[in-house]
């Protein structure tokens, strides 16, 4: 879709992932309705933990040119979580959004074993979707030492890093992110990787920081959910493969 060289799909003995995030936009529907006996019917065996929400927001409007701010109450939202709290639903009437935090994903069968449910769900209701994405953040975390921009050159692939050496006092370095933005018709790629030292007095921890965002903008039908999700996490796996090199490889399968 990018260009990315295809890998293989593997299940790593370990993982270096902090949040997941499959995210799902719909317009709003007079057939949609937020339920909470259907929504507990649906979704309680594997999210037992419930809590209503009734936020609030504010609407612009114009009135002889001159913006008029009103409150507006409503934005009802339900949040399911997992018996153990690493995993959440929520939903509201504009989107379904799928987390995962800390070790609670394993692999894509995650999110693909829930598509059943996200179609029962929707089915009947909505229709047509917008918006889909999926988004995966890495943290590996580090002894800082004496050269922390060494770590980039042990756990990513080199090519990507860029001429960071090139810069003076490369010790002294605690934050060097880099941002790419790639679009491809209806479907974005937001990357974002490199390493970062936290703002902390005498910190001895340091982070590679590996964020993947895939997101296709255009309209899909509620029948095409799972091969999206197929096409979009496959993407981002290549990415993912792509910027780590054999030594991350190696951590990841437990040598």
């Amino acid at each position: 879709m990018f260009g990315f060289q295809e890998s293989e799909y593997k299940v790593f003995n370990r993982n270096f992932l902090r949040k997941v995030v499959f995210k799902i936009d719909f317009k709003k529907s007079d057939n949609f309705k937020l339920d909470e006996d259907s929504i507990k019917l649906i979704f309680s065996e594997s999210f037992p933990r419930f809590v209503k929400s009734e936020g609030s927001g504010v609407q612009i409007t114009l009135g002889n040119q001159i913006p008029k701010f009103e409150q507006v109450q409503g934005n009802e939202s339900f949040i399911l979580k997992s018996s153990d709290g690493l995993t959440t639903i929520e939903i509201n009437e504009r989107s379904f959004t799928l987390s995962f935090d800390n070790k609670a994903y394993k692999s894509s069968e995650n999110i693909r074993n829930l598509l059943v449910l996200i179609d029962e769900f929707f089915n009947g209701k909505i229709d047509v979707l917008g918006k889909i994405s999926l988004k995966k953040i890495n943290i590996i975390e580090f002894d800082n030492n004496d050269n922390p921009i060494g770590i980039l050159h042990f756990l990513l692939n080199n090519s990507v890093i860029g001429s960071v050496d090139s810069f003076p006092k490369t010790d002294l370095i605690n934050h060097n992110l880099q941002s790419v933005n790639y679009r491809n018709n209806d479907f974005y790629l937001n990357l974002k990787y490199g390493m970062n030292i936290p703002p902390v007095s005498n910190i001895k921890i340091g982070q590679v920081i590996i964020d993947i965002e895939m997101v296709k903008h255009s309209i899909s039908q509620l029948s095409e959910l799972g091969s999206i999700f197929d096409d979009i996490n496959d993407e981002v796996y290549n990415v993912f493969c792509t910027l780590i090199n054999d030594n991350a490889k190696s951590i990841l399968n437990g040598n």
